[in-house]
C-alpha cells in the first residue's frame, strides 16, 4: 500500500507513468529527478503519510525504496 502511494507521489511530481516507478527505481538515473524534485517528493511524503522528516533526508533518497524506509523509521520512532 505504501509503495502504491509513493508511486502516485513520484508520478505526480516527475510527470511519469506510475507503472514506471518501482521500489528499486533510482530518482536521478531512472526517473530523471533533480534536487528540487526530491524536495517536493519529501514534502508530499510528509503530508500524505503524516510523518515529520528532516530536509536533509533528501540525501538519503536515492531510490524509491529509501523513501519507504524513511517513512517506516519515522513511524517507528513516534
Amino acid at each position: 500500500m505504501e509503495l502504491d502511494i509513493m508511486r502516485g507521489i513520484v508520478a505526480e511530481v516527475l510527470k511519469v507513468d506510475p507503472k514506471e516507478v518501482m521500489a528499486e527505481s533510482t530518482f536521478v538515473d531512472d526517473l530523471g529527478a533533480d534536487s528540487l524534485d526530491l524536495m517536493r517528493i519529501l514534502i508530499i511524503m510528509q503530508e500524505r503519510f503524516g510523518v515529520a522528516l528532516s530536509k536533509n533526508c533528501i540525501y538519503r533518497m536515492d531510490k524509491v525504496e529509501d523513501c519507504l524506509r524513511l517513512i517506516s523509521e519515522s513511524k517507528d520512532g513516534q
